[in-house]
């Protein structure tokens, strides 16, 4: 596995892991880059993008547009919270680690 890979997966996981942790499980991408700034794992808005993509076509999260704007939000799923709590394995996502 190359190092883009393993920084995706990284990625991934810290996504889920913050929409997770928000009150409706939702987040706009400009709130999450902030939040993956926060924690040490900056990402560009591009990357950040194929990412939520990434997370979307796997059912672990919905994307959508605000409309008149090019702003996007994602929310968790059902699928997407058992992977953020380490309920269920998903390849391409880093485990959480174990408290």
């Amino acid at each position: 596995m190359n190092i883009i890979e393993l920084e995706n997966q990284e990625y991934r996981r810290d996504i889920i892991a913050l929409l997770e942790q928000d009150s409706d499980y939702a987040m706009s991408e400009l709130i999450l880059k902030k939040a993956l700034q926060a924690i040490g794992n900056p990402i560009s808005k591009d990357r950040l993008r194929a990412q939520l993509q990434w997370l979307k076509e796997q059912g672990l999260v919905t994307v959508k547009t605000i409309s008149d704007t090019d702003l996007q939000t994602a929310k968790l799923t059902a699928l997407g919270e058992d992977a953020a709590n380490n309920r269920t394995t998903v390849p391409g996502i880093a485990r959480k680690p174990l408290d």
